[in-house]
């Protein structure tokens, strides 16, 4: 969370460079698969299981090649080319479906869009909720008067209101003084339950 506040105050000050973004990103992968290990335990097991199967077992029944008068054992003959089909097939599956699914299902790079790199970047926002059809709003800030306020007119104000296929939904703080108890200070600004709760409940209207 450090790297992703750090990067988001230079971002606020200077654009990201190549480098910084793809860092960016790979740290959201990491996030959001830190609990789903067995995705790359599969892709480390597949090529082993593949040389079992193939290179240990069909290799009970193949006795070997000879190469220059030297035997080769089966085994040694099929697992580079076991390795290099499976990072293959795991290139292609990267490339593919998972840039799909994350495109046409995930809406990863439409999140990636709508994120503004200044808070005016209003353009970009009523750009994304014309292609997603949707809007979550968030300040810590209080509800009355706040940015969030200003964006939800600029959508009703454009022709962006007319792709809504549910309301705008605004998450923000209370309506109070920000208290210095860290407790209370939680208790009045949206934490991240609120967050997935509140984005839950949009996907499910409308």
């Amino acid at each position: 969370m450090a790297m992703l506040t750090t990067a988001v105050g230079r971002a606020a000050s200077s654009p990201l460079s190549a480098g910084e973004a793809t860092g960016l990103l790979l740290y959201r992968n990491f996030l959001a698969y830190r609990r789903a290990w067995y995705i790359f335990a599969s892709g480390f097991l597949e090529p082993v299981f593949y040389l079992f199967s193939i290179g240990v077992g069909v290799g009970q029944l193949v006795t070997g090649f000879e190469f220059n008068g030297q035997t080769i054992p089966y085994a040694e003959f099929v697992a580079p080319g076991m390795l290099a089909a499976s990072a293959m097939n795991g290139a292609i599956i990267g490339a593919t479906f998972s840039l799909f699914f994350k495109l046409k299902y995930n809406k990863l790079y439409d999140a990636v869009l709508a994120t503004p790199v200044t808070p005016v970047d209003v353009a970009t926002i009523l750009e994304r909720v014309r292609a997603t059809g949707r809007a979550l709003l968030v300040q810590e800030a209080p509800r009355t008067a706040g940015f969030t306020a200003e964006i939800s007119a600029r959508i009703a104000e454009s022709d962006t209101l007319y792709h809504l296929l549910a309301p705008v939904r605004r998450l923000s703080g209370l309506d109070a003084p920000i208290p210095y108890n860290p407790d209370l200070e939680k208790a009045s600004v949206p934490q991240v339950p609120d967050l997935v709760r509140e984005a839950k409940a949009l996907m499910e209207d409308g």
